[in-house]
């Protein structure tokens, strides 16, 4: 099999026939393939995601392999969302998907390889042709659930749209079992369960937010584990929705969990939850709960509240999990070195800011390893103004951790 780059397009190949080209030549591999197909391609060949970032250590050494589990999050930035509004001001060479940006984040996912990977706007046309099967090598399996098209989209293929996606190693798990969410959907199918307020109707539904779970049975001491994956809505005049699509999603799985055998499950949940630290939707899966009559983001729309439902209870919104933050240490300036802190997860001209998270039970888990921030002296002393660019192929930077089962 080969692939003339004067005739083929990417669009016209599948993530298959890239396995059969390293398959027959062991010295090729994936960038290489970029380059026979694109004559414009210029990732270097040294290429390191990790470049200009920081591993974090807090291992021991009776830490065993067979206890770990590595875990990414990544904000894929569709090529649909690539308006020149937003980017324009950034270097365009680096932006194209087909050229540049494609091709790396590929590069980029095989250097980690984490047992477990979630991604948020991976679109559903490139999903199926390349990511859906063998990737990113054949022992892997992966799950997706697409969003629907929003009012905006008009007559766009639909197959563009993008979703939620989890990616889970078949050495490390066996998979017992998936489901995907609709947020708006799932309140109009279960509307006896909620008091369905005008609220609700105009500023939740509408949303086209989805979340994607997975139950996972770990193949070396026969652990059950729970991973969620998840985008939620974006606009910061909508943080409200964002604390009821979380609520949400902890229901959906609180009624995924098998109690039967689990009464504190192990957890993994990713995404790009669009909320800062500071923020609500934070504090709930910090903390435990937030009060409704306290929250701002309630005070100028009724969900009553007042009453008990799905998403209330006695004025309260409750997290039935104890869940820790994986970047918690690096979300403080640090005394010994006040350089290591987390300063962002997107980076943009608009938005500097820390809004994807991994979170996971505290009960069953400990941080061992963090893939942590961009080093400062890249950004402020280069002349970068924001992502992506020749390193980093998305606005958001991938989260990566590494968890031990206490």
């Amino acid at each position: 099999m080969y692939f003339d780059s004067k005739s083929t397009k990417l669009d016209d190949i599948t993530w298959s026939d890239m396995h059969k080209l390293i398959s027959r030549n062991g010295k090729e591999s994936i960038l290489c393939i970029g380059q026979r197909l694109y004559s414009n391609m210029r990732i270097p060949l040294n290429y390191d995601a990790t470049k200009y970032r920081n591993w974090h250590h807090f291992d021991e050494p009776s830490t065993s392999k067979k206890q770990k589990i590595s875990v990414m999050s990544f904000n894929l930035l569709s090529r649909h969302y690539m308006w020149k509004p937003v980017f324009g001001y950034l270097e365009q060479e680096y932006l194209s998907w087909s050229d540049y940006r494609f091709p790396l984040i590929n590069l980029m996912i095989r250097q980690f390889n984490c047992d477990i990977m979630c991604f948020q706007e991976m679109e559903h046309l490139i999903y199926e042709k390349f990511w859906s099967k063998g990737f990113p090598s054949p022992n892997y399996h992966s799950f997706y659930v697409r969003k629907s098209e929003p009012v905006y989209w008009g007559d766009r293929p639909s197959e563009n749209i993008d979703g939620v996606g989890i990616f889970v190693n078949g050495d490390k798990f066996d998979v017992l079992d998936s489901h995907a969410i609709h947020f708006g959907e799932y309140i109009m199918q279960h509307h006896v369960k909620f008091n369905v307020t005008k609220a609700t109707v105009e500023r939740v539904i509408p949303r086209n937010t989805v979340a994607l779970l997975v139950k996972l049975r770990d193949k070396q001491n026969g652990k059950i584990l729970y991973v969620t994956n998840t985008h939620l809505y974006w606009s910061p005049k909508f943080n409200d929705v964002k604390i009821i699509q979380t609520k949400l999603l902890l229901n959906v799985l609180h009624d995924f969990i098998d109690h039967n055998c689990l009464c504190d499950p192990c957890i993994i949940m990713c995404g790009d939850f669009n909320s800062n630290p500071s923020s609500k939707v934070f504090q709930l899966l910090n903390t435990g709960t937030i009060d409704a009559f306290k929250c701002n983001e309630f005070a100028l729309h009724d969900y009553d509240h007042k009453a008990n439902s799905e998403l209330f209870h006695n004025g309260h919104i409750e997290n039935p999990f104890h869940l820790a933050c994986a970047y918690e240490s690096l979300l403080t300036h640090s005394h010994i070195n006040p350089r290591k802190k987390l300063e962002f997860t997107s980076f943009t001209k608009g938005l500097i800011d820390v809004v994807d998270h991994i979170w996971y039970s505290k009960n069953h888990f400990k941080v061992t390893k963090l893939l942590g921030e961009v080093d400062q002296s890249y950004y402020t002393e280069t002349g970068v103004v924001g992502f992506p660019n020749s390193q980093f192929p998305s606005d958001h930077i991938p989260l990566v951790t590494e968890l031990a089962y206490l």
